[in-house]
């Protein structure tokens, strides 16, 4: 009998131990570690591709200047990019700024690897602009 209750004592306290352990690196994982694996979702460092995702996010919950923040960190990996120049053409027109409008629209029709249908939107858009 006093076998069986050391035994059972013996359990508890692994399992309570092993509760506690396992607490303790969840924590670990989230305070200590994640921060250092895991970059903020503004963090724009991350590739060397323009990625318009979370600045599209922002636009759609209405923070188009931080939209245009993160955008033009993005472009900046990329000064020709036509989705982020489009994106941001728009989101300046949106604003009133048409001039830097006009500036990313130009920065598309004057870069050699853009295609000829990506020319002809930015010019539709500049006339529109203009217009």
């Amino acid at each position: 009998m006093f076998l069986i209750i050391i035994w059972i004592l013996a359990f508890a306290g692994a399992c309570i131990l092993g509760t506690m352990i396992w607490r303790l690196t969840g924590w670990l994982a989230n305070t200590a570690i994640q921060p250092l694996v895991v970059s903020s979702h503004y963090d724009v460092s991350s590739s060397f591709l323009p990625d318009m995702k979370m600045a599209k996010t922002l636009a759609a919950e209405g923070q188009v200047d931080q939209a245009i923040k993160l955008a033009n960190a993005e472009v900046a990996k990329q000064p020709g990019n036509y989705e982020g120049n489009l994106l941001l053409a728009q989101w300046y027109c949106d604003l009133g700024q048409f001039n830097k409008a006009l500036r990313c629209l130009k920065t598309i029709t004057e870069n050699p690897d853009a295609t000829d249908a990506q020319k002809e939107v930015a010019n539709k858009w500049t006339s529109q602009v203009l217009g």
